[in-house]
């Protein structure tokens, strides 16, 4: 992933820390009014809350990496414990921390020195910094980032964490991390060449749902105004009907992607793709499942190129493009958003439809006979960053 995480997740965390540490030092007479000693309990505070959200997110990744290999294979979530897959030796408590715990064993099994792969670690990290990407950007720079809703005064960690003045901006801190995070799953579960296992899917649709049914402010696209004083029962089913409509979007726009030849060669790609761009949609809305779209339009161009020039399949490379752009449409959505309103609002239609005839044309290039797939079907067997076989084993995401 790890081209696209290590270009656009740094960036994107640059641009979000940024802003949030802006909000924070608005000018206003709050702030004006604090002393030096004050201003630093609160850049105190920052970090150390950014720090524990990146330290849930590293710890929710390493969960992810036990997600991603055995669901498909059908193996519980929670019986067997985290084991060597080499030795058969149980992975200690202190070996088992996301990121360190790899740093700390140097990569390799404590018992017999299996070499531990670094896609596990990285993971842990990426779905940190999503984490704090998305924390920063959307809660502590006060709603900046959001559409269709004005932008609070009182912005920076402690109005919007620790006292949580505006309930709707954690509310869609959450939507947005546990979307990103069952986006991540897919992806990685088809970048393993496995089949997606029906039943996540529908947790995922059903997950989401359910979510933005609860809690309608997750949708702000949904509504001009948002009200703070609560919301009526039509808020939470147009809230419903704006994140299921995002999932037909994206989905149909994923489908229309890999309808043809170029993904007939990679394993799974075509449901698993479905589900990973409905997903998107649910998560931002059809516009952001249009504006992924566009922007994926390079990416399939230049795999296809790529595969050409390398005589060796790189189609599958895709499912690494969609977290990292989901991830910056998190930090750009409003603008994003703007944009497509535009497209729509000035009857820009030929765009819209050269985006589906561009994705049609490049699902119909043929991908020569004597390129094979560059990805097995075989995902890592691991069950934790800890349980990581040989690198030989297990495709290469570095």
């Amino acid at each position: 992933m790890w081209f696209c995480s290590g270009i656009v997740l740094p960036d994107t965390l640059v641009v979000a820390l940024l802003d949030g540490v802006d909000a924070c030092m608005a000018d206003s007479v709050l702030v004006n009014d604090l002393s030096g000693v004050e201003l630093a309990n609160i850049r105190i505070m920052t970090g150390l809350t950014a720090a524990w959200f990146v330290a849930l997110g590293a710890s929710l990744g390493s969960f992810l990496n036990v997600v991603v290999y055995r669901l498909p294979l059908g193996k519980s979530l929670w019986r067997s414990p985290s084991a060597c897959p080499h030795c058969g030796t149980r992975i200690r408590s202190s070996d088992n921390i996301p990121v360190l715990g790899w740093i700390k064993l140097f990569g390799k099994c404590r018992s017999c020195q299996w070499p531990i792969p670094i896609r596990y670690p990285l993971v842990e990290l990426v779905v940190g910094l999503q984490f704090l990407v998305v924390l920063f950007a959307t809660v502590i720079s006060g709603g900046k980032t959001l559409p269709n809703r004005p932008p609070d005064h009182y912005a920076g960690v402690v109005w919007t964490v620790w006292y949580a003045k505006y309930p709707d901006l954690l509310q869609i801190f959450g939507f947005h991390c546990l979307g990103l995070y069952l986006l991540l799953a897919i992806c990685l579960m088809g970048w393993d060449g496995r089949r997606i296992p029906q039943k996540f899917v529908s947790f995922c649709l059903a997950t989401m749902g359910l979510y933005a049914f609860i809690f309608p402010a997750v949708c702000p696209q949904a509504n001009l105004i948002l009200t703070f004083s609560g919301f009526s029962w039509d808020d939470r089913f147009w809230a419903l009907g704006t994140a299921l409509g995002g999932w037909l979007v994206g989905g149909a726009l994923g489908a229309i992607q890999v309808s043809g030849r170029i993904s007939q060669s990679i394993p799974c790609l075509h449901s698993g793709w479905i589900f990973a761009m409905g997903l998107a949609g649910a998560i931002f809305g059809w516009k952001a499942a249009l504006a992924l779209s566009i922007v994926l339009i390079p990416c399939w161009l230049l795999l296809a190129l790529w595969s050409h020039l390398a005589n060796a399949n790189q189609i599958h490379w895709i499912w690494l493009t969609l977290p990292a752009f989901s991830t910056l449409l998190a930090v750009n959505w409003k603008a994003i958003n703007q944009w497509t309103s535009m497209l729509v609002a000035e009857h820009l239609w030929w765009v819209q439809l050269s985006v589906l005839l561009i994705s049609g044309m490049i699902a119909r290039i043929p991908v020569p006979s004597r390129i094979q797939p560059s990805v097995t079907n075989e995902p890592p067997p691991v069950d934790t960053p800890a349980d990581a076989p040989a690198e030989s084993q297990t495709p290469s995401l570095e």
